[in-house]
């Protein structure tokens, strides 16, 4: 693992040439710049009025003999101790910084240290010390009030002030929500949920997201206004005496709070909490253990080894947000940077989660045992399951709970999708955008996955069945069935790519395809996994029985006299956005592998000339790595791992992106992870197939979980396999 370190001699430009440092549910990013170190804050869950995911602020901190910083200078990234080491200096007066996030308490620790004394200064920076409005063009940091090609939501979007508390030696810097201006109400009024609007829960109010900065050596110094990274703002001054040694400790603290005193004395007893450097080291040392993949190790450099390299840096990302209690963003997680409008803003929104693009942050999760990270996710959707009810029964009168594939973290639809000038034609509870207008198959995907979770890592998931059961039951209350008895899926959409007729039409007939292979792959192997979980503990699952029984079937067909796999049963063949739904029987509905008549018929999916340049790009959350390797194309599966987990564009090789998201592009990583994985080890059956996707001439190392506790742990070397131990 220590080859893996990612080390720089020289400082950065700006943040987006930053390091990544967290753990527990807090990320930094960590740079440093004209002889300064800086430091951005971040944590899971910081989300303010309008439901923008804040940064908490920026620490930046250099010693008073500035220039020392440039002297020798070395920053590096120790993967396997989770810290950030920067050394500079002469050598006679070297001076250190050690930075580490603790993973029990979200408490980031400075340790400074030099051969001779040296003053620092300490400058803590807040954009948010005045009211700023959110522009129309800035609103994908709040996409409930986002422009997608339509009007704005008509009133003005302010994000209000910070509190700042400056004392001798600490600071209290915290963004207290206003509970007469949030976001909540407004998407409840929109979507007609007034009357039961305490089935969606609302996160936002009485929320306090901030954090204390205390160092017994820091004496304050007062505050000016100033200008980084192109935003005005005020900074709070402070200063040390002549040190060789000190600790700067900032501890992060989000969530709800009956008054300001409950937080201020919540963050002040978590300050001094915590574990040791030697312990929280450990932590990533097992972490490490757990899993791995290192590749070519014979050759440090080489692209495969960056390869290798790669997938443990993002891994490492992952990691920061273990013990979070929201889920890991797919659009920059913890680790955005300034890129335009202040250093707040990313696309794709804070509160608002993209269900496709969310899944494959979770799925490589399963393969390299991180089973404790996954909760999160779950958690996000079991904390829904009223609203999803309450959605289904409200609007429709129907069972079952209904999830829309663009969701807020209270339930609702985002309202840029459900539209502040919706069509009076679209019938309540839909989306009014044709994007994802009665789109609601990825729910089928998460009750999979934690039916998965449950298989690889063996714990209880009695606290998520009646999710999984509300996920199916909606599809049979809510469509209808054939002439046959069968269930009909329509009017619907194969995710956002096939539709039917007119995709712009208001009308659900002209809108809509007809049994779209995500939904039904996705009833059918959820189904299969569900009886086959309940009926091996002895449970009842006849009426999971009758519903598979009368499933549609899956969509299928020929091309140029070959088998191939369809987007749906009945759809408009010009693709509206570019994914390739006809492929996910192959992924993500093929859990205990696939016959070989279906891999077949698979690659001849793959392979169609009707698919077109759009879908077969590499981006983002772009999978056709994972379908490649599932299908045993090796060759495919290898170059467009090369492409896909290969070094970035930016300084930090695995800060992908932003592709069709934001920067550092987690369902990048999280897809690319997941062809890797596949690539190397996949289930079949009960048992398993190993390195069914690989390049043999290219040396591997590996250790990944499978279902039934079993651990897969190979090594290839020159051609051999060998097993570990």
């Amino acid at each position: 693992m220590k080859d893996y370190h990612v080390i720089w001699h020289t400082q950065s430009r700006d943040s987006s040439e930053s390091m990544p440092l967290g753990g527990h549910d807090a990320g930094c990013n960590v740079w440093v710049q004209d002889d300064e170190l800086c430091i951005y804050l971040a944590q899971s869950g910081a989300f303010d009025e309008n439901g923008t995911m804040l940064k908490l602020g920026r620490l930046r901190i250099h010693p008073a003999n500035r220039e020392r910083m440039s002297l020798n200078f070395r920053q590096e990234l120790e993967l396997e101790k989770g810290q950030i080491c920067i050394l500079a200096g002469d050598e006679e007066n070297r001076m250190k910084f050690l930075l580490w996030q603790d993973v029990t308490n979200s408490n980031l620790h400075i340790h400074f240290s030099s051969d001779r004394e040296e003053k620092l200064q300490v400058i803590f920076d807040c954009w948010r010390y005045r009211e700023r409005e959110v522009v129309a063009e800035e609103r994908g940091q709040c996409r409930n009030f986002a422009v997608q090609g339509e009007e704005p939501f008509p009133d003005p979007v302010i994000t209000w002030p910070d509190q700042i508390q400056a004392e001798e030696n600490r600071l209290f810097f915290f963004h207290k929500n206003r509970n007469d201006r949030l976001v909540y109400d407004r998407a409840i009024r929109q979507q007609h949920l007034d009357a039961v609007k305490d089935a969606f829960p609302n996160w936002l109010k009485d929320r306090l997201t901030g954090g204390l900065l205390s160092c017994p050596s820091l004496v304050y110094q007062g505050k000016k206004e100033g200008c980084f990274e192109h935003t005005d703002q005020m900074e709070y001054h402070y200063e040390t005496a002549g040190l060789k040694d000190t600790e700067i400790v900032v501890s992060l603290l989000t969530g709800q709070f009956a008054s300001e005193e409950d937080w201020k004395s919540r963050v002040t007893e978590n300050a001094s909490a915590g574990i040791s450097l030697e312990e929280n080291q450990k932590w990533w040392e097992d972490y490490f253990d757990r899993s791995y993949i290192y590749i070519d190790e014979d050759h440090p450099g080489s692209e495969y080894w960056k390869i290798g390299r790669n997938y443990q840096l993002f891994r490492y990302m992952l990691g920061c947000n273990y013990y979070g209690k929201w889920p890991t963003k797919f659009n920059g997680g913890l680790f955005t940077f300034y890129e335009r409008f202040t250093p707040d803003y990313r696309n794709w929104s804070g509160t608002e989660f993209t269900a496709q693009n969310q899944r494959l942050v979770y799925w490589p999760m399963l393969k390299s045992g991180d089973f404790d990270a996954m909760k999160p996710q779950f958690d996000f959707y079991n904390h829904l399951l009223e609203a999803g009810k309450m959605r289904a029964l409200g609007y429709w009168g129907e069972d079952g709970a209904c999830f829309p594939e663009q969701i807020s973290c209270f339930g609702t639809s985002i309202c840029a999708e459900y539209k502040w000038n919706r069509r009076k034609e679209i019938p309540e509870g839909e989306d009014d955008n044709p994007w994802v207008r009665m789109h609601y198959s990825t729910a089928l995907e998460f009750a999979l996955m934690m039916l998965e979770y449950a298989e690889y890592s063996g714990r209880d998931i009695a606290e998520y069945l009646d999710f999984i059961d509300q996920v199916i039951r909606f599809y049979f209350s809510h469509y209808g069935r054939d002439g046959k008895g069968r269930l009909r899926i329509f009017p619907s959409t194969a995710l956002e790519t096939y539709k039917g007729e007119d995709p712009y039409s208001a009308d659900g007939n002209r809108y809509g395809a007809s049994n779209p292979m995500d939904a039904v792959a996705g009833l059918r192997e959820l189904l299969d996994q569900l009886i086959r979980y309940l009926e091996n503990r002895g449970q009842d699952a006849a009426e999971y029985r009758e519903w598979r029984r009368i499933c549609p079937n899956l969509p299928e067909g020929e091309e140029n006299g070959k088998p191939v796999f369809l987007p749906a049963e009945k759809y408009n063949p010009i693709p509206f956005n570019c994914e390739i739904p006809q492929l996910y029987r192959i992924f993500p509905y093929s859990c205990r592998g696939l016959a070989e008549e279906e891999k077949e018929r698979g690659r001849n999916t793959y392979w169609s000339p009707s698919l077109n340049e759009d879908q077969r790009l590499l981006v983002s959350w772009h999978q056709n790595g994972i379908f490649a390797a599932r299908l045993n194309l090796a060759e495919e599966a290898m170059h467009i791992l090369k492409w896909k987990m290969g070094d970035s564009e930016r300084r930090f090789p695995a800060f992908w992106g932003p592709g069709h998201d934001w920067t550092p592009d987690h369902n990048w990583g999280g897809s690319a992870m997941i062809g890797l994985q596949e690539m190397l080890v996949q289930v079949k059956g009960d048992g398993f197939e190993v390195l069914p996707g690989w390049d043999r001439k290219v040396d591997v190392r590996f250790k990944l979980h499978l279902p039934g506790g079993k651990v897969a742990a190979y090594c290839l070397k020159n051609g051999n396999l060998f097993v570990l131990d």
